[in-house]
């Protein structure tokens, strides 16, 4: 959250290239959230439930082709 604050802030939304990100499925989230808590009781308040979503790719103009031969892992 504060990346996306930060390019809000900076009205940097705009970029050249489009940068490649990922959509979080926010209203599955929510949903696993309130459910859960919804079925806290005091005797099972510590016990947490695992709930996993798959975020979308969304890929865009910042992405390019993989590389075409190994690159030496010591130059960045």
């Amino acid at each position: 959250m504060e990346a996306f604050r930060a390019v809000m802030e900076r009205e940097l939304h705009d970029t050249d290239p489009p940068l490649t990100t990922i959509r979080q499925p926010v209203q599955a989230i929510t949903t696993a959230a309130v459910r859960a808590l919804g079925t806290r009781t005091p005797s099972t308040g510590s016990e947490r439930a695992a709930h996993v979503d798959t975020p979308d790719l969304v890929v865009r103009g910042s992405t390019g082709p993989a590389p075409t031969k190994a690159r030496d892992p010591a130059v960045f």
